[in-house]
């Protein structure tokens, strides 16, 4: 490897369980294989949550250099006080007396929202206030869009499509009740999107399927309800009473205030400067590190990415372009 070569500290962090991203099943033990040669070789190994850490020791990562280094969300942006809550309820037309729930994301069919739109349907004449606001596209978006003309749910479900990230912390803020009613699959059990981290951060009640790597991370008491199975998802949103609200609001705000980025990329920078100052030092003990390329990575972090849609894994971009600029005379050799 290159990076090994020219003592360049080669970081390998991990959101996903990536092998089960391939569609080809057939592929995936191929996948596998590849990154089991690049954990081995890694200098550190970083995931997202501990059960994807425990996952990657299992495909050969080092366990005393493999590392937690959990998600967060940056508490200036996603401050449920500072945001417009009715500017986005004007936008795409929904009552001041309607409860809005809502989700983000890259659309799959597991995500769980055909069994969303499902449930609103058999809500529909009880319950005509509940609505769904569906931020985001993916590869079942044509389908889910069919689903609501199906069962004539067309005035209960908005889709806004691709948004700019700027306009999320506002879209969030038009919900009541956040939702990630995925199924539990291999893709899903071990993720823990960051967008969980921005509906607590919004003081929103989140309701999510009992996945292991989220139940993992936030545990109970964090502004989470957990459910079995995604059917459930619009019938316990349905049911949250106003005590049950408030509840979850303040747990949630409780939650949070440890997840600020300040906070985790503060943590991350200094990873970062002990390996860079150690590959440095073994490659030219006299030179030491360049201290003015040492950018702090929390102004990365701060800065939204205008183009990019709302599943989009801002964390690892910001990662990849500060590992960058601590190896200014190698850039194009860093793997990842």
């Amino acid at each position: 490897m290159l990076a090994e070569e020219n003592h360049i500290p080669y970081i390998d962090y991990w959101l996903d369980a990536t092998d089960q991203l391939v569609p080809e099943a057939f592929l995936r033990p191929f996948a596998r294989m590849i990154q089991r040669g690049t954990l081995t070789k890694a200098t550190m190994v970083l995931t997202i949550n501990e059960t994807l850490r425990e996952y990657v020791i299992q495909l050969g990562a080092d366990p005393s250099t493999t590392q937690v280094l959990p998600g967060g969300v940056d508490l200036r942006t996603f401050d449920p006080a500072a945001t417009d809550s009715q500017r986005m309820r004007d936008k795409y037309g929904l009552g001041k007396d309607d409860l809005v729930l809502f989700f983000m994301g890259w659309i799959y069919d597991f995500a769980g929202l055909q069994e969303a739109v499902l449930e609103l349907a058999r809500y529909r004449e009880a319950r005509p206030d509940l609505k769904l606001l569906i931020v985001g596209e993916g590869e079942f978006y044509p389908r889910l869009q069919e689903i609501v003309r199906e069962n004539h749910v067309e005035e209960s479900v908005v889709f806004t499509g691709k948004v700019p990230y700027t306009e999320i912390p506002e879209l969030i803020a038009a919900a009541d009740v956040a939702l990630l009613p995925a199924h539990d699959n291999e893709i899903m059990r071990n993720a823990v999107p960051i967008k969980i981290y921005e509906y607590l951060a919004m003081q929103k009640p989140t309701i999510c399927t009992k996945l292991s790597g989220i139940m993992r991370e936030f545990g109970h008491n964090c502004g989470i309800l957990y459910i079995e199975k995604p059917d459930d998802a619009v019938g316990v949103a349905a049911n949250l009473t106003r005590e049950d609200v408030q509840t979850l609001k303040m747990q949630a705000k409780q939650f949070i205030e440890d997840y600020d980025w300040d906070k985790i990329t503060a943590r991350f920078e200094g990873t970062l400067t002990s390996l860079v100052e150690a590959s440095h030092q073994a490659a030219s003990p006299s030179k030491g590190i360049q201290k003015d390329l040492l950018r702090p990575a929390r102004e990365l972090v701060r800065k939204p990415d205008e183009t990019t849609h709302v599943g989009s894994k801002r964390f690892l971009v910001h990662f990849g372009a500060m590992l960058k600029k601590f190896v200014p005379f190698r850039r194009n050799e860093i793997s990842r």
